[in-house]
C-alpha cells in the first residue's frame, strides 16, 4: 500500500461510524436497514458511510430481487481486520482480507 492509500485507510478507521458499519458487515452480508438497527446508527448516516467504503473498495454488494420484484442490495465487508505498526519512520499497514465473503 502506498502512503496515500494508507492514510485514507486510516481516516476512514479514525470513523467511529465506518468502523461500526464495517464490524457489522463481516460476518455476512446485510441490508443498509439491518445494519441501521444492528449498529443503532441513523439509516442516513449508514447510507453515506456505505457510498465511502464501497468507494475505497472495502465492501462487496450485491443485488438481490425480492419476491415483489424490488431490488435488495446487501453489503458485506472486504476486510477481517486492518493493523498498523510504527517502526521509527515507517508505518506499515497490514489489511487481512475477509475469507467468508458470500459471493
Amino acid at each position: 500500500m502506498d502512503e496515500n492509500e494508507t492514510d485514507v485507510v486510516l481516516e476512514i478507521l479514525s470513523d467511529r461510524y465506518c468502523r461500526k458499519v464495517l464490524n457489522t458487515i463481516i460476518d455476512g452480508p446485510k441490508s443498509a436497514f439491518q445494519i441501521s438497527s444492528e449498529s443503532d446508527i441513523l439509516l442516513s448516516t449508514v447510507y453515506r458511510k456505505l457510498k465511502t467504503l464501497q468507494h475505497y473498495k472495502l465492501l462487496s454488494t450485491k443485488c438481490q430481487l425480492r419476491e415483489d420484484g424490488k431490488k435488495l442490495f446487501l453489503y458485506q465487508s472486504k476486510i477481517r481486520s486492518i493493523s498498523a505498526r510504527l517502526d521509527k519512520d515507517l508505518l506499515n499497514v497490514a489489511i487481512e482480507p475477509n475469507l467468508s465473503l458470500s459471493h
